[in-house]
């Protein structure tokens, strides 16, 4: 009868649209994250360590098995919060039990609280489920004790590089204690990789250490966002960015809406020379921010190589939220030099060295500025000459540092040990033509022979980036 295929046909016609609405609902990406601290009376019995800590585990445990932007203290630009979901974050420690607060605002403004207790894993996978998260992988990222977990927490927010000895051997026990926990092994060699950066490593195999433990972390949890995020960058600073920019595209073809990533490519993307690549990464980072994301506070050098230094100096503006930061101080003096003001390079580059308190190659580097600043270019010079003798016995060379000791030594005037350095740069892995070319600090170098040699080599190395590499594979997919 006409009646059975009038409602046969609007079955189907039904079945089509729900298809369809389902399809939009599964493409339709979840809320914006922006994970924040709660005020310090909030956090009870967790001393600030253990708070960075806890706030990285929350983020890890919203990130591990959904593809969604989690942002964590970042600034946001003049559309304040209203695009995205605000969880502000407070815990407290009960015995070994961690109970969890979470204040709640959601996309259209209304405001609840998330209560959960108990064994940290399982606190943490209560919350990850009332947020509207899976929490499977939960037990593999944290350790299976509660006594583990608080010690991990203070871990996991890296402390001065005067105990970075006595926390390696802690991270260690905790890795041979917690053989299947992912978040332990990102611990142990974020600490290796920490203490490469900084000082001569104790063995030929440290740096085969921290990448096998960042490693094995991702083995545990395939796509571990924070553990991918640091390959990129060891990867990075060891001199062979090719690999990190494989890692990061492999790793963002599995969380295409991770915010940190896109950080990542840019990093290993303006160390090749590859500008235009590192631009599309940003632009892609702040269209999956909505727009609400601000520059103050992302310090980002891809502005500053491609000549736009106004932008350059808006993510150098300090915001209210960021605590003292000496490589932004660094970088607002080295700005100051390159615009011709002495003067207010020598106010930042004061504050980054004397603001420290800790020891930095940009500490040194700043120190280096200051002395050439107020005219005493000799000690310097020997402050350079430590500081680059200091840096020849690392396993994490670091090419794009290794650059501006080639800037400090042009600006003294050492034209040879400039280009030197130059060359040890391109041989780290820093292949930046443009700026090797545009750098205001290096015009003194370039009527000399060797300088043309070398421009040569990063621009032959620059066009085989270019072909593996092409714009598009930057940006969203």
């Amino acid at each position: 009868m006409a009646w059975r295929r009038w409602i046969a046909l609007a079955a189907i016609c039904g079945l089509a649209i729900w298809g369809i609405a389902t399809v939009q609902k599964n493409r339709t990406p979840p809320p914006l994250l922006l994970l924040r601290t709660g005020a310090e009376a909030k956090w009870v019995g967790i001393d600030s360590r253990q708070r960075i800590g806890i706030m990285q585990l929350v983020q890890d445990a919203l990130e591990i098995n959904a593809d969604r932007t989690v942002m964590i203290e970042v600034p946001l630009g003049q559309e304040g919060t209203s695009k995205l979901e605000v969880l502000e974050v407070s815990a407290q420690r009960n015995g070994d039990d961690l109970i969890l607060l979470v204040d709640r605002t959601s996309v259209d403004g209304k405001w609840s609280q998330v209560r959960s207790s108990g064994h940290p894993v399982e606190s943490l996978r209560e919350l990850v489920r009332a947020l509207g998260s899976e929490a499977q992988d939960l037990a593999v990222l944290l350790p299976n004790k509660s006594q583990t977990f608080w010690e991990l927490s203070r871990l996991m927010a890296v402390g001065p590089p005067m105990v970075f000895a006595e926390e390696i051997k802690r991270a260690q026990l905790l890795v041979e204690n917690e053989p299947r926990s992912a978040a332990v092994r990102f611990a142990f060699g974020n600490l290796l990789y920490r203490q490469l950066l900084i000082a001569e490593a104790n063995s030929d195999d440290s740096r085969s250490q921290c990448e096998k433990y960042f490693l094995e972390a991702l083995e545990l949890i395939p796509g571990y966002p924070r553990a991918a995020c640091k390959m990129v960058r060891l990867k990075t600073d060891v001199g062979t960015p090719k690999d990190g920019l494989e890692i990061a595209l492999e790793f963002r073809r599995r969380h295409p809406r991770n915010f940190e990533i896109y950080g990542g490519l840019a990093y290993a993307a303006r160390n090749c020379g590859l500008l235009d690549g590192a631009l599309e990464a940003l632009r892609s980072r702040e269209t999956l921010c909505g727009g609400l994301l601000a520059d103050p506070g992302l310090t980002e050098n891809t502005y500053l190589y491609c000549g736009d230094l106004e932008r350059f100096q808006r993510t150098l503006a300090p915001t209210k939220e960021a605590s003292f930061s000496l490589i932004r101080e660094f970088y607002r003096g080295y700005l100051s030099l390159l615009r011709g003001d002495q003067g207010m390079a020598l106010t930042f580059f004061v504050q980054a060295h004397q603001g420290a308190g800790r020891s930095s190659q940009f500490e040194g580097l700043a120190r280096v500025y200051d002395l050439a600043l107020k005219g005493r270019r000799e000690a310097a010079l020997v402050e350079l000459r430590t500081l680059r003798r200091e840096r020849s016995t690392l396993r994490v060379p670091d090419g794009e540092f290794t650059f501006k000791l080639a800037e400090a030594f042009a600006f003294l005037g050492q034209r040879d040990e400039a280009i030197d350095a130059a060359f040890r740069a391109y041989g780290q892995g820093f292949g930046c033509t443009r700026w090797y070319r545009e750098s205001p600090m290096l015009a003194n170098l370039r009527d000399l022979p060797r300088w043309n040699a070398l421009l040569q080599h990063l621009q032959e190395r620059q066009s085989l980036m270019e072909l593996a590499f092409p714009v598009q594979r930057f940006g969203l997919e």
